[in-house]
């Protein structure tokens, strides 16, 4: 039961990692807008769509359900 408990823990932990990277993007993209350099603008469009493929690769591996077998 204990090994249940901290696996849970884990994915949740991981679910929890994944929302912050996910909000990261969202940042990025809010504060991209608002830089005037151009190649500026281009690293941060880039940042975020790297960390919104790594969010969304890990938001899919992820389990849905624990199977309270």
């Amino acid at each position: 039961m204990f090994e249940r408990g901290n696996a849970a823990g884990a994915i949740g932990d991981n679910y929890v990692l994944n929302t912050v990277v996910l909000a990261l993007v969202l940042f990025l993209g809010a504060l991209e807008p608002r830089l005037n350099a151009l190649s500026l603008r281009t690293v941060i469009i880039v940042m975020a769509l790297l960390l919104l493929l790594y969010g969304l690769f890990n938001l899919l591996r992820y389990p849905l359900f624990i199977n309270g077998g």
